[in-house]
C-alpha cells in the first residue's frame, strides 16, 4: 500500500507481541506526525514482511493492499461470525436494517469491482472496505469514509479487487460496511474471471461464455389493480429459479411501478412505491445477487401514457435513477445508457421523456412526431456505429426499450411513429449487424418477432417481448412478424442463456409461467 497523507490510522502487533497504533493527525504544536506515520509504516510493513515470509515464503505479495493485524474487538468478531456465515453462500447478504432499509440493489459487476445501491436511514460515518484471504494471508483495501443522510441513497462500489497486469489473482473477496461499532453490511463476492472478460485473439476463439438472464415487466404489487399479482407464486419461481442460475442480470423491460395520481406528487410518495417493490418478501435476494438493467415505460414516469415534458416527469425520472442506478447515464433529459459485457453491448431507451405527438398525423400510424426524441434516436444510432466497428458484424447487441417494435398493443408503439422506426431499421441495415435484438415489455403478453431487414443477406432484426409477471393479461395483438407459435398470453417471465465462445454462441430464451416452459426460441450468431 503506499504511503498516504490523508486521515489515516494504522494498529497492529509486533512480532515480539506490543501494539502499535499511529495516526498523521496535527499535535499541539500544530505540527504534522508524518515522520513519524511513515517511520512505523515503514517499521510495520518490514515486520509483517518479514512474519509472512516465516509463515510462507512463497506466497505471492499482492501490492496496494495492506495486512490487517487488529487486536480483537467486537467488529472483528462479528466479521468472522459472517465470515463463517457466508463462506460457502454466495447469495447470502447481510445487511443491518436499523441503518440500510432496503436490500441493497446491484447495478454494476465486472472483473474489477462491484457497486451496490444503499437507502441509508441513519446519519453515520462509515467505512467501505473489502478483504480476501489467499495462501493463509488477509489483505484488506479500505475505501474512503462517507458520511450517510437520514432516508438517501448513496451509491458504493468496492475495488479494485485487482490489476490490469497482475499474476495470482483472487478469486473472492469479501466486502462490508462498517461503523465505529458495527458491521451493517456484509456479503462474499465472487469475482468474475478476469481472462473470460479480456478480448485477447487466443480468447475469442477459446474462451466460453455462459450469461444467465432473467426478463421481465408489468410487476404489480399487491393493492394495485386488484386482484394483480394474479400468480404471486411467479414472483417466488423468478428468485428462485434467479438464485439457481447464478443469474448475472434481471432486465425489467418497463412498468416496474404503477404510479397512481396520488403518488407522483412528490419524492417521499414516488419512494413510498418503490419501498413496497424494494421491500416485497417474494423478492428478497434478488436486489443484490443481479446486476439490474431496467428501461422505464409510461407509468414509471406518470400516472400512464404520458410525453414529453408531461406533469412532473423530471422528478420521476431521478426518483428511477436513484432507485436503480445507470453506470453512464448519457443526458439528464431523457433515462437512455450503454454498457457492455464480454462483447455483448445493451442500449437502454427511455420511450417517454422525448415522445412527441404528431398533431397532424396522415392516418393511424402516423400518431407521432417521434418517440425517441432526436438526441436520443441520434445517441441509438451511434451505439450500433460503436458495435459494429468494436466487434463486428455479427456482434450481439441488445435494445432495452418499453415499447414494442413490431406489435399494435397500446398505440405507443414503434408502428405509430414510422418514420422514427425506419430510420432505426435503416441504419441496421446498412452496417450490416446481424445480431440486433429489441427486448420489450408493457403489452401484457409475450411474442418473438423476426423482421428480415436485408432479403439478399438474410440479415434479421429480432425482438423478444417478454410481458407480464403480475398485470392482467391480454390475448395479443396484430403482429405481422410475430414468430408462428411465441404468442404468449398468461402472466410469465423469460430466461434467456447464451453460450458458446466469443467468435460462436447460441442465445437461448425460454418463456416460464407458473407452471411450465410455455415457449422457447434460440439462435446461433452465425446464424447456423
Amino acid at each position: 500500500m503506499s504511503k498516504s497523507l490523508g486521515k489515516t490510522q494504522f494498529s497492529g502487533k509486533q512480532i515480539n507481541g506490543n501494539t502499535f497504533r499511529a495516526s498523521n493527525s496535527v499535535s499541539a504544536s500544530g505540527t504534522t506526525i508524518d515522520d513519524s506515520l511513515n517511520t512505523m509504516f515503514d517499521t510495520s510493513i518490514k515486520l509483517t514482511d518479514l512474519m509472512i515470509d516465516s509463515i510462507n515464503p512463497k506466497v505471492v505479495k499482492i501490492t496496494d493492499y495492506k495486512m490487517i493485524l487488529e487486536i480483537e474487538n467486537d467488529i472483528i468478531k462479528e466479521q468472522v461470525e459472517l465470515q463463517n456465515l457466508t463462506q460457502n453462500d454466495y447469495y447470502y447478504t447481510y445487511y443491518d436494517t436499523n441503518y440500510i432499509t432496503y436490500e441493497p440493489v446491484r447495478y454494476l459487476n465486472d472483473c474489477f469491482s462491484v457497486s451496490f445501491n444503499f437507502w441509508f436511514s441513519k446519519e453515520e460515518e462509515i467505512i467501505p472496505y473489502f478483504y480476501f484471504i489467499k495462501d493463509g494471508v488477509t489483505s484488506e483495501y479500505r475505501l474512503n469514509k462517507i458520511n450517510s443522510k437520514i432516508d438517501s441513497f448513496i451509491n458504493i462500489s468496492f475495488g479494485p479487487f485487482q490489476k490490469l497486469f497482475q499474476e495470482n489473482r483472487p478469486t473472492e473477496v469479501y466486502i462490508a460496511l462498517k461503523t465505529n461499532t458495527n458491521i451493517i453490511f456484509f456479503k462474499h463476492h465472487k469475482i468474475l474471471d478476469f481472462n473470460s472478460y479480456s478480448y485477447a485473439t487466443q480468447n475469442l476463439i477459446t474462451q466460453k461464455i455462459n450469461l444467465n438472464l432473467m426478463l421481465t415487466s408489468c410487476w404489480t404489487m399487491p393493492g394495485y389493480r386488484f386482484p394483480a399479482p394474479l400468480e404471486p407464486e411467479l414472483y417466488s419461481k423468478l428468485t428462485t429459479m434467479a438464485r439457481d442460475v447464478e443469474a448475472d442480470f434481471v432486465i425489467s423491460l418497463g412498468d416496474l411501478l404503477y404510479l397512481q395520481p396520488l403518488s407522483i406528487t412528490s419524492e417521499i410518495s414516488i419512494q413510498c412505491a418503490y419501498a413496497q417493490f424494494k421491500e416485497y418478501s417474494r423478492f428478497q435476494g434478488l436486489f443484490s445477487n443481479s446486476t439490474w438493467l431496467i428501461c422505464n415505460d409510461d407509468h414509471e414516469f406518470s400516472r400512464n401514457d404520458g410525453n414529453k415534458n408531461a406533469p412532473i416527469l423530471k422528478l420521476l425520472r431521478n426518483k428511477f435513477s436513484d432507485n436503480f442506478p445507470l453506470i453512464s447515464e448519457v443526458s439528464t433529459d431523457y433515462r437512455s445508457n450503454i454498457s457492455i459485457t464480454k462483447n455483448i453491448t445493451f442500449i437502454t431507451l427511455d420511450t417517454v421523456s422525448g415522445r412527441k405527438l404528431n398533431p397532424n398525423p396522415k392516418d393511424k400510424y402516423d400518431k407521432f412526431l417521434s418517440i425517441l426524441g432526436e438526441d436520443q434516436l441520434e445517441c441509438l444510432l451511434n451505439g450500433f456505429s460503436n458495435v459494429y466497428s468494436t466487434f463486428d458484424a455479427n456482434a450481439l447487441c441488445f435494445v432495452l426499450v418499453g415499447k414494442t417494435m413490431f406489435g399494435e398493443q397500446g398505440e405507443g408503439t414503434f408502428l405509430y411513429c414510422q418514420s422514427e422506426r425506419e430510420k432505426i431499421f435503416n441504419y441496421i441495415k446498412d452496417l450490416g449487424l446481424r445480431n440486433v435484438c429489441f427486448l420489450c415489455g408493457d403489452s401484457h403478453f409475450s411474442d418473438v418477432s423476426e423482421y428480415i431487414v436485408n432479403v439478399e443477406t438474410n440479415q434479421i432484426i429480432r425482438e423478444i417481448r417478454c410481458s407480464a409477471i403480475g398485470s392482467i393479461p391480454r390475448k395479443g395483438d396484430v403482429n405481422e412478424s410475430r414468430v408462428p407459435g411465441s404468442l404468449v398470453n398468461i402472466n410469465n417471465f423469460g430466461k434467456m442463456n447464451i453460450e458458446g465462445t466469443y467468435q460462436n454462441y447460441t442465445i437461448t430464451y425460454e418463456d416460464y409461467t407458473l407452471n411450465d416452459v410455455a415457449y422457447k426460441y434460440s439462435w446461433n450468431i452465425k446464424y447456423k
